[in-house]
């Protein structure tokens, strides 16, 4: 894992399983949790549960060496997939699943209900431009979504060689 300081944001970084890169932000009352696993890599994106025994959403990635992510949420936004001349949510459905077969064009943008909820114009603002997002450093995306934003969680996980500082072995 390597960290990034991004102005006053820590953004998590860690590549896996078939060039997959993840980036997460995991700020006060937020949870960006990151798995390594020989065969595929696992990303949970939430907020805290509140401690009144509601149930908190979440949205969750599995990522496989052969370019597949298997999208899903409950009771949490649904990610959203970026690629050169368009964007949309995956899964299109709420509360369900969805197969996304992914190249090193394009990304998947996760956040938690309150980090998307207290910033919902700077992202409609970067995703005006989906080519944009794709040329933008990925920590650079999340320190500038999570400006100001003290609580909440994101990620972002694109496919892409890994640079030499950033091999590691995987957790085991």
């Amino acid at each position: 894992m390597t960290i990034h300081v991004a102005g006053p944001t820590l953004v998590r970084s860690s590549s896996g399983t078939g060039d997959w890169t993840v980036w997460a932000v995991e700020q006060r009352a937020g949870v960006a949790r990151v798995e390594r696993r020989p065969d595929l890599i696992e990303v949970v994106v939430a907020d805290a549960p509140a401690g009144d025994g509601s149930e908190a959403g979440f949205t969750a990635v599995a990522c496989t060496a052969e370019g597949e992510a298997m999208v899903l949420r409950q009771a949490a936004p649904p990610a959203l997939l970026v690629g050169a001349s368009s964007c949309r949510t995956a899964p299109a459905d709420p509360g369900g699943r969805e197969l996304v077969a992914m190249g090193p064009d394009e990304l998947l943008l996760l956040l938690s209900a309150s980090a998307l909820e207290a910033r919902p114009a700077v992202l409609s603002q970067n995703l005006q431009s989906p080519a944009h997002l794709l040329d933008l450093d990925p920590a650079r995306l999340l320190a500038e979504l999570f400006t100001d934003v003290p609580y909440g969680a994101g990620a972002v996980l694109r496919r892409c060689a890994p640079t030499p500082t950033e091999l590691e072995e995987p957790t085991r």
